[in-house]
């Protein structure tokens, strides 16, 4: 799946690269809209820095040059903003929410399976808006 292909205002989900610097908290943010370099300075965003802070984390073939590929910038839930390049994106992990819910009922289970239950779904790099143990 390619980013530049999304529409703005598209509920995403990704991990990137560069974790240690930004984290992966990147589910259920909104695609705001892709760009290339000379867009995201106009935005405030410093490339050159922010390039050179995550390269050694890319994969090989990324260009050293951060004005050879482009740029995207995401809302959180929150309602904060980042810039972020399109090459910091983990292959196979970009994926469109469609903004459906899943509701899973199982009864007869004691705090150690709910537990475990909660744990497997957070293996999956899924945070459950909710749960509820009654």
């Amino acid at each position: 799946m390619n980013i530049q292909e999304i529409p703005a205002g598209t509920i995403i989900s990704f991990e990137v690269y560069p974790s240690a610097q930004y984290g992966n908290n990147f589910q259920s943010v909104t695609l705001l809209g892709t760009f290339t370099s000379t867009i995201a300075r106009k935005l405030g965003f410093d490339y050159v820095t922010a390039n050179q802070n995550v390269y050694q984390s890319l994969p090989a073939g990324t260009p050293i040059d951060p004005t050879q590929y482009n740029y995207f910038e995401i809302q959180y839930p929150s309602g904060g903003t980042e810039i972020l390049g399109i090459p910091w994106i983990r292959e196979g992990t970009l994926r469109i929410n469609n903004g459906k819910r899943l509701t899973v009922v199982i009864d007869d289970i004691d705090e150690t399976v709910k537990d475990r239950v909660i744990a497997a779904i957070l293996a999956q790099n899924v945070k459950p808006s909710s749960t509820t143990f009654v």
